[in-house]
């Protein structure tokens, strides 16, 4: 539980500061507010008013309406934004297999999403290891079927919370992608029941 007291006191001060135009000084004490609450949705939204960039600011917006789906001036933020910020420049990759142009948004949305679901294949993939006798050739048929198993389930738990720009998600969900507690419980509870039963079936295969 995030101490009360302590993020109102940094709330108030980012605020003062941010309404007496000492940007830095507000940053700082709304940052240290959203890691101590990162449900605070004032504390997000006055935070979006003080960071240096469209897409800082952008992503702090987005967390209000994480948190709060109808806050006006979120929404109204966001839309000056599309209005406002800079075309996105026009970086592309190419697939080495077949040439083609891969949208940038595509590739950043994938390596958040892996490099997400790698914190979370960590722990299967070392109780895996640790039952083999930490030699990989050794690790069961059954157990290399859970860690494919836990993979599913970690890439799910991972789309859940909101990943930027997960392209698959994006396409099953539209633009907004994994928004709102029924999508997020709909992709998330899957993701974490087959994370949970394949790590079991790791841990009992002794």
């Amino acid at each position: 539980m995030p101490n009360s007291i302590q993020v109102t006191e940094l709330l108030q001060r980012g605020i003062a500061a941010a309404k007496a135009g000492r940007a830095q000084e507000a940053r700082q004490a709304l940052l240290r507010a959203t890691e101590l609450d990162e449900r605070n949705e004032q504390a997000w939204l006055w935070l979006s008013g003080v960071v240096e960039s469209f897409e800082e600011r952008r992503m702090c917006l987005e967390n209000v309406l994480a948190i709060n789906p109808d806050n006006g001036y979120a929404q109204s933020g966001l839309r000056w934004l599309d209005q406002q910020a800079p075309p996105a420049p026009a970086t592309e990759e190419r697939c080495p297999r077949c040439e083609v142009s891969i949208p940038q948004h595509q590739v950043q949305g994938w390596g958040e999403t892996l490099r997400r679901m790698c914190g979370l294949m960590l722990i299967p993939a070392l109780a895996a290891l640790v039952n083999a006798g930490m030699i990989p050739w050794k690790i069961s048929p059954v157990a290399w079927s859970a860690l494919v198993v836990a993979s599913a389930g970690a890439y799910l738990w991972v789309c859940a919370t909101d990943v930027p720009r997960n392209p698959a998600m994006r396409d099953m969900f539209g633009p907004e992608g994994v928004k709102g507690v029924k999508r997020q419980v709909l992709v998330g509870i899957p993701g974490v029941l087959l994370w949970a039963t394949a790590f079991g079936a790791i841990l009992m295969k002794r």
